[in-house]
């Protein structure tokens, strides 16, 4: 009982403290994130470009989306360090212009050209190699665990597009997990072009992710998501597990999202047996290839649990074209089956699916009156 009451003694004397000096609590917050900023800011490059095509002022709707940007995708980016060989992580919005020369100045000042290799067209993000061979032992960032990140931990975005050799710094908390149908994190820091492509960190001076805009809404839009920029709604790309992605990308590849090639039911008939009952099959396609039917009910996708649509698509949404899945379903009144498919991107498709217009397993059923929103995550992330 003495030992709890000391304890209970101690804590409201610590409350008391901070309360009679705020300060106090304010400069060690600040120290925290200053020692943060240091520790990764080694690994964080300044990227420039030169040339490329022009920005089309006349489409109105892009102008907006880009809110208004005077040029969009031009001036000082920044990258990150992902490998010491040279590889930079960036954002794919500070390539909208298509440049024709690109370059990185490290941290230290040094200046090197740099090649565009590839692409993640659905995570907004690319990599970049320095073109100097004798580049061995750059720096590079420790990685936050994804299974460490918790809602309200603090986050700090860095960046250098302002042009200074010391980074820009805006805090804030990580706000929600897995958003983007799971591709992504969100924050209420700060985030705009100026730091697109720089890390997202933890106060432990790890990062948790690349900064890049998004909008599930318009995935495929160039600059679709920079309308929130300095808004509170903010997004990165979580670094750990990203690793065959990178390695993808340095082979040349551009990824594009997956699909098994189906059209979900408007809704699930069967409370007892939870699931996606598939309402059509593209011709052709990873799904019917497999050997899947109209009414087959999805239960599991890789032994997780499928009980909607959006558990469905958040399981598919960080898939690219070209990985395997198994897919667990129940046909009628039989047993559980499992088929393993290859996902495709949707030019692979068949024609005649294509020609009827049908819908993928990330689009909402047609008839569903949440259609307009739950398609589209970015709505419920900046109502949270």
């Amino acid at each position: 009982m003495k030992s709890l009451r000391a304890l209970l003694l101690s804590f409201c004397f610590a409350a008391l403290t901070a309360s009679a000096h705020p300060e106090a609590t304010d400069d060690a917050t600040a120290q925290a994130v200053r020692a943060a900023v240091d520790k990764v800011q080694p690994a964080v490059v300044t990227i420039e470009t030169v040339g490329g095509i022009g920005f089309d002022r006349t489409n109105e709707e892009a102008h907006r989306r880009i809110a208004g940007l005077a040029n969009p995708g031009e001036g000082p980016a920044t990258g990150l360090i992902v490998d010491p060989h040279g590889l930079i992580l960036t954002s794919t919005f500070n390539f909208i212009r298509k440049p024709r020369i690109i370059t990185v100045t490290l941290h230290d000042g040094r200046r090197y050209v740099a090649e565009l290799l590839g692409r993640d067209d659905t995570r907004k993000v690319c990599l970049l190699k320095l073109t100097d061979d004798s580049l061995h032992s750059l720096p590079t960032a420790d990685i936050a665990p994804a299974d460490e990140l918790k809602i309200g931990q603090w986050a700090i975005a860095m960046g250098v597009g302002y042009g200074s050799d010391t980074p820009a710094v805006s805090t804030g908390i990580i706000s929600a997990l897995g958003r983007a149908r799971g591709r992504a994190v969100q924050t209420d820091a700060n985030l705009s072009p100026a730091n697109y492509g720089g890390p997202l960190i933890d106060i432990n001076g790890r990062v948790i992710g690349i900064i890049t805009p998004l909008n599930p809404r318009q995935p495929d839009a160039p600059g679709a998501g920079s309308e929130w920029y300095d808004s509170g709604i903010g997004f990165a790309i979580p670094l750990e597990g990203l690793d065959t992605v990178i390695e993808r990308m340095a082979e040349g590849e551009t990824l594009s999202r997956g699909l098994m090639g189906i059209s979900p039911a408007n809704s699930n008939d069967s409370e007892e047996t939870p699931g996606v009952v598939i309402a059509r099959l593209a011709a052709g396609g990873p799904a019917d290839a497999a050997g899947l039917k109209t009414g087959d009910r999805i239960t599991h996708i890789d032994q997780k649990p499928v009980a909607s649509f959006d558990d469905l698509a958040k399981a598919l949404g960080p898939r690219l074209a070209g990985d395997q899945i198994t897919v667990t379903y129940v046909r009628g009144d039989e047993t559980p089956n499992s088929v393993t498919l290859t996902l495709v991107a949707s030019a692979e498709l068949s024609s005649q699916a294509a020609d009827e217009d049908e819908p993928d397993e990330d689009t909402p059923p047609p008839t569903d009156p949440d259609a307009a929103d739950s398609g589209d995550e970015s709505s419920e992330d900046a109502e949270d």
